[in-house]
């Protein structure tokens, strides 16, 4: 005849086999949770850098001419140049579209239309922290009138030399072009800036030619880029095989209009990118050509 069990004892063993219960839900639970759902993400890194870590960089069509958009996250944002007065409302569609009403540094590269024409207007529009320029001045009534609103709206105004360096959100701003005693045009004197955020790395090269290359080879700096702003609208008279050796980028952009005057880009220059396995991208094929990186994946995106 079995033995019976006193009721003290059942009890007891009720409550244990509950906890074992208890504790295999959670285990189940903490492990479902290590492994995210079919579909669903992984919870991000917390040192990854979120949208608002992200550095943009657009050349804006403006036809025969160059303007570049370079934001980092929601709120800072420096243009360098701003086309001629003819397309300056191109430039401004995309300050607007983006809600941008600030621009903190202003960059004009070198006192050609083509490049400072629209400025004036965007002075006059936006709120502008501070302004680079190089030390070439010209007699045009086109930048007497930009200086006039520099001095209309009291705007800071740095002579920009190789060597000076800035921050923008999270990405390091370096000018390696031109020189203090550098004396030459106002292509070769354009300024030229290299924008570095974390892994990924811009050149702007302005209008500069191979004079003004080979005075940045000589002093040395650091110049490797992942993507090139093609000086001079891709005229042979700049990008160099020492020069484009020397940045290596995986992308060109060249900024000019359809159908110039001048022939831009130039098949030399085309050439030369092309036998170096770089992508390049135009914005009289492409219209807008925009940059986008968290630091370490760089995406594209044209007509944008």
């Amino acid at each position: 005849m079995a033995k019976k069990r006193s009721p003290r004892k059942q009890s007891a063993k009720l409550i244990i086999l509950s906890l074992c219960a208890v504790l295999i839900l959670c285990a189940a639970a903490h492990a479902v949770s290590a492994y995210p759902a079919p579909g669903v993400s992984a919870p991000a890194d917390a040192n990854a850098p979120s949208g608002a870590d992200e550095l943009c960089v657009m050349a804006i069509d403006v036809g025969q001419g160059d303007s570049i958009l370079v934001t980092f996250g929601a709120d800072q944002t420096m243009l360098i140049d701003a086309g001629d007065s003819s397309a300056v409302q191109a430039v401004e569609e995309e300050l607007n579209e983006r809600g941008i009403t600030q621009i903190d540094v202003l960059v004009a590269t070198h006192p050609h239309a083509d490049h400072i024409g629209g400025m004036s207007r965007i002075i006059g529009d936006y709120e502008i922290g501070c302004i680079y320029m190089p030390d070439m001045g010209s007699d045009s009534k086109t930048y007497k009138n930009l200086m006039a609103a520099i001095e209309r709206r009291k705007i800071p105004l740095v002579t920009a030399y190789a060597g000076e360096t800035f921050e923008l959100g999270g990405a390091s701003c370096t000018i390696v072009s031109p020189g203090r005693e550098d004396d030459k045009d106002a292509n070769n004197e354009s300024v030229m800036m290299l924008v570095d955020y974390i892994d990924s790395e811009f050149l702007f090269a302005g209008d500069a030619e191979e004079w003004a290359e080979e005075r940045v080879l000589e002093r040395g700096y650091g110049i490797d880029a992942d993507v090139l702003k093609v000086a001079h609208h891709g005229s042979h008279t700049g990008t160099s095989e020492a020069f484009l050796k020397a940045v290596s980028p995986d992308y060109a952009v060249i900024s000019c209009g359809k159908g110039n005057d001048y022939g831009h880009p130039h098949e030399e220059t085309l050439k030369l990118l092309d036998e170096y396995g770089v992508d390049t991208l135009r914005t009289d094929i492409s219209g807008d050509v925009l940059f986008l990186t968290d630091g370490h994946t760089l995406k594209t995106v044209l007509g944008d």
